[in-house]
């Protein structure tokens, strides 16, 4: 990472680039637990507060409303561009603690009791009161969670474009992936805790909100050393006031490779996070194995990502490849999602259901690695704010949607949380949920994304838009 005749700066020293990325990454791992702290908690929610599948998947789809329906994550990567990355951070921490504080709020007790929840609870859209609050802390906090992703994306390619880039991609996705595994069962532990005796299920967002003070603290951290650096490569490199043009959106949209990129980002990702939505319930109801269990069993996924996707990343950096791995972890996506949709009863369904994990893992590790380094090779970097938040807002319209269409599908093909509760109070027997036609679902995206990334590198070797070489100093070609 040489400077030149300027002479060396501070990101030249190894240390303040993993120092860098070390606070990066810990306000990401934050993000993405706070994102699923309540998905193991379905059958809670379902039972406490009568939330059905269609208001559960409402609700994680929420996460991403704004940023599709309001074109915020668009908005937000001209904000990147404009304000630079320090006064993004700023935003972007004030956003999630607002979000995180009003999910909490909308499940305690105590907004139960008031008369705006009453006021909520009415039919104008059909879910409870305490979902419709919830969904709006989720919706604020999801679309600061998206920008500081963009922010993050940004920062690296500053600090490590033209060094180890996928290695430092790689592994902040690792950590992102560690905060996947914690979700997985901390919510559940976190339920069980007696801090708020009254309001038991507010507790997981409660402790959510406390880290992501943690969080905005380590993003400080990073704008002084940002500041540091700025201050040292003076006017040499341009992070900053770059014009908000609607050109630059424009310019984008009429890339072929950044529109095949965003197809598959949209159609892979579609088939992850939505899934991940669910999977502690659907393995809960197919093995019959308690929460707390199922998730130590699901952590397995994000670990197992979190530990090989560096070795991927350190791969494309040598080998290149990328678009192959991103063919290779599809298929592998959609192989997992055929495991869950035919899992038996058993110690066979508990084997089987650890092969399905970890081909998922594999999966994710593989594509984690190896998309997100070659967005640079097409896109020049006074425009990587706008381009990784346009890919961003694109793959959110499969992230809201996945959630709330796998909700109506277990609705239609299950009874309902009162069906439920009338057959507990007469003492029948309650028949697990069926998951077989929404797993069938995700085995199809799978197969989609396969398709698009064949057509990405299909493109590629056509074009020439060297997507498949190992990684190199020129960016933005």
């Amino acid at each position: 990472m040489g400077t030149g005749a300027m002479g060396e700066t501070l990101r030249d020293k190894r240390w303040a680039r993993w120092l860098v990325l070390i606070l990066l990454s810990q306000v990401m791992l934050i993000c993405f637990l706070f994102m699923d702290l309540l998905s193991p908690l379905k059958s809670v929610l379902e039972h406490e507060l009568l939330w059905d599948s269609t208001t559960f998947g409402t609700y994680s789809g929420s996460g991403y409303f704004l940023n599709v329906f309001a074109g915020f994550l668009v908005f937000a990567g001209l904000i990147v561009d404009k304000l630079g990355l320090r006064g993004s951070v700023l935003i972007t921490s004030l956003m999630m603690l607002l979000g995180a504080a009003i999910e909490f709020y909308g499940l305690t007790e105590g907004f139960r009791s008031t008369g705006f929840h009453a006021w909520l609870d009415g039919g104008w859209i059909m879910m409870p009161g305490t979902a419709k609050m919830a969904a709006l802390g989720h919706a604020i906090f999801g679309s600061g969670s998206a920008m500081m992703a963009v922010v993050a994306n940004k920062s690296l390619v500053k600090w490590f474009g033209g060094g180890e880039l996928a290695t430092a991609m790689a592994l902040e996705m690792s950590t992102t992936r560690i905060g996947m595994a914690l979700a997985a069962f901390a919510g559940v532990y976190i339920y069980s805790l007696d801090l708020l005796p009254a309001t038991q299920i507010a507790q997981p967002a409660l402790v959510g909100f406390c880290l992501l003070l943690v969080g905005a603290a380590g993003g400080q951290v990073f704008c002084l050393l940002d500041r540091r650096l700025d201050i040292q490569l003076g006017d040499s490199e341009n992070h900053k006031g770059a014009s908000m043009r609607l050109s630059t959106l424009t310019g984008l949209l009429g890339k072929r490779s950044f529109l095949l990129t965003a197809l598959f980002v949209t159609m892979y990702y579609s088939g992850v996070f939505p899934f991940q939505k669910f999977a502690v319930d659907m393995l809960h109801h197919q093995l019959g194995l308690s929460e707390m269990r199922v998730g130590f069993l699901f952590s397995i996924y994000p670990i197992v990502a979190a530990i090989l996707t560096p070795f991927f990343g350190i791969s494309l950096d040598r080998r290149g490849h990328g678009l192959t791995m991103c063919i290779v972890g599809s298929l592998l996506l959609m192989s997992g999602h055929l495991i869950f949709a035919f899992l038996p009863d058993g110690p066979v369904g508990i084997t089987l259901a650890i092969v399905g994990v970890l081909l998922q893992a594999l999966s994710l590790a593989m594509v984690t690695a190896s998309v997100w380094p070659l967005v640079p090779r097409i896109v020049p970097m006074a425009s990587f704010g706008t381009a990784f938040s346009l890919i961003f807002w694109i793959e959110n319209w499969g992230l809201f949607g996945g959630p709330v269409a796998v909700g109506r599908i277990l609705d239609a093909t299950n009874l309902s949380p009162m069906e439920v509760l009338a057959l507990e109070e007469a003492g029948q027997m309650v028949p697990p949920t069926n998951y077989q036609p929404a797993m069938l679902c995700f085995v199809a995206i799978g197969l989609i994304a396969a398709g698009a990334a064949y057509w990405l590198r299909r493109e590629d070797k056509r074009f020439g838009w060297g997507m498949e070489a190992r990684n190199t100093v020129q960016l933005g070609r």
